[in-house]
């Protein structure tokens, strides 16, 4: 009963400060949560899993709505549908608090199987609710806490040797990220035999079935635009520019400096570095071999597999795995620091621990601001000026408008020639154009719309008819 207690306080306490957190941010700010949010609400209101966005053009689709998820996983959007359905204003966001607050109770658990004490178990719930990296990106419904969620829950079934449910979580994980297949391999370490290869097998095999339902919708040109994208140099070939590819050689390099660098400020910012030790300390646990091998081969399969799409939050989304165990790993380091501290300067035992992750808290915490990030670049100001239009409108934020203003958008971008941004006024019979805001410096983005265009309102562009 102390143990169920436990779980449920630790659970709460993360609510709290999970809901603490997203009800701090009303809308989403990044496009992947806003893409997940847009399919959600066409599902809640009965419309199927469609989205009413082109925001990359490599596949260019026949009209809008298009169907979904044919470039991200389902899972995200699916778990937001009866919270978007119940309350389509903040349902999205409070679905993201309480699945992100599950990483409380899964640190603690696996800390027990860890070995740790009952305070070690609350020390372990504790970092993986606070983790600053990762909590000031779970305000709005990315993939970030769901895919931690399942991945410490298999970490979990597999510290149990419970294969049937760990084969249930790889799947899982498989259909919340792309990169999720990998995850199945990893975790099958945790067992032998057959057993070994039914785990194995499962992620990719539920990966396969989908990719073969997305080329099935997308039509035959599918398999050769995904892998284009698995193969650019940079994002900007996205967004109908001429792609330009990376070699398997320019890949590695990639891997050995920005690849590496971003997976070790990840753990530096997320953990205190005693458990980063420890967490390679325990590596002969069935579960810590599973870890690790997740760790090391997922910036090589991520980077090796989409470079471009790798450097624009790959690793990091996916690193999210990794935290329930890696704070319980972390805990039991601090646990360890604190004895030693207390049979060599006999300090209490918490003393030491207090200290270090204390100064970690304060340190990361200024560095990572804690500040919930900026608003999404279309607001109300934004929203009122395209209701007065009508159709499929050109934006160079198209998921934004889809999701904040309810409008049907096509990505208008500096990357694109102006033929190629004049066939797509013509294949989506767009007749009005959203000009991003003047102090907008982000380099994709056009300023203004092409020659043919007359503004009508400050950055609202109508186009003129062909004569």
């Amino acid at each position: 009963m102390t143990h169920s207690r436990d779980l449920l306080g630790v659970y709460l306490l993360a609510v709290l400060v999970h809901l603490g957190w997203v009800l701090q941010v009303p809308a989403p700010t990044d496009i992947d949560p806003s893409y997940y949010a847009l399919v959600a609400r066409h599902i809640a209101a009965g419309e199927g899993a469609v989205t009413t966005a082109a925001w990359q053009l490599l596949e260019v689709p026949e009209g809008l709505p298009a169907p979904a998820d044919l470039y991200w996983m389902p899972l995200p959007s699916r778990v937001l549908v009866p919270f978007v359905w119940l309350w389509p204003s903040w349902g999205a966001q409070i679905a993201t608090a309480l699945i992100g607050a599950l990483w409380a109770p899964l640190a603690f658990a696996l800390a027990q199987q860890l070995g740790g004490e009952r305070w070690t178990r609350v020390g372990a719930a504790a970092l993986a609710t606070w983790a600053p990296g990762f909590l000031r990106r779970m305000d709005t419904p990315d993939s970030i806490a769901l895919y931690g969620a399942v991945a410490g829950a298999a970490f979990l079934a597999a510290s149990r040797e419970r294969w049937k449910a760990a084969t249930l979580l790889v799947i899982l994980a498989a259909l919340t990220r792309n990169d999720g297949l990998l995850l199945a391999p990893c975790i099958a370490l945790s067992f032998s035999g057959w057993r070994l290869l039914v785990v194995a097998l499962s992620g990719p095999l539920a990966s396969a079935l989908w990719t073969a339902r997305s080329a099935g919708l997308a039509g035959p040109n599918y398999l050769e635009a995904r892998s284009t994208i698995g193969q650019l140099a940079d994002k900007a070939g996205l967004l109908g520019a001429e792609p330009e590819t990376m070699a398997l050689s320019e890949r590695a390099v990639f891997l050995a400096t920005d690849g590496v660098g971003v997976l070790l400020v990840i753990w530096l910012v997320a953990l205190p570095l005693p458990g980063v030790l420890a967490f390679f300390a325990l590596r002969k646990h069935r579960v810590m071999r599973a870890g690790l091998a997740y760790a090391y081969a997922m910036p090589v399969f991520a980077v090796m597999a989409a470079p471009a799409v790798a450097t624009y939050g790959s690793l990091y989304r996916s690193s999210s795995a990794l935290v329930p165990l890696a704070a319980a790993a972390s805990a039991l380091g601090l646990a360890a620091l604190g004895r030693w501290a207390h049979e060599r300067f006999t300090l209490e035992p918490a003393i030491a621990p207090l200290i270090v992750a204390g100064t970690w808290t304060a340190v990361i915490s200024l560095a990572v601001p804690l500040a919930p990030p900026p608003p999404t670049p279309l607001g109300e100001a934004e929203c009122a000026l395209l209701a007065e239009t009508s159709g499929v409108v050109f934006s160079a934020d198209p998921l934004f408008a889809a999701e904040r203003c309810g409008v049907q958008s096509v990505l208008h971008s500096g990357h694109q020639r102006p033929d190629q941004r004049a066939a797509l006024a013509e294949h989506f019979d767009i007749e009005w154009a959203l000009a991003p805001r003047e102090d907008d410096t982000r380099s994709f983005i056009v300023q203004g719309p092409d020659e043919g265009w007359t503004e009508v309102h400050p950055r609202l562009w109508r186009r003129q008819p062909t004569q």
